[in-house]
């Protein structure tokens, strides 16, 4: 897989949250910017 750069696109991930919900990205993002966060964590 190459480097996400200014300009490429996303590739499609599905992930699920705290709530056990499912999210696809970018097809569930209804915004044209996104910001995504990703924490690993042992707590």
């Amino acid at each position: 897989m190459d480097i996400l750069r200014i300009g490429s696109e996303f590739p499609k991930i599905s992930l699920t949250d705290i709530e056990n919900n499912t999210i696809s990205i970018p097809d569930d993002i209804q915004t044209k910017y996104c910001i995504l966060l990703f924490f690993r964590g042992a707590w």
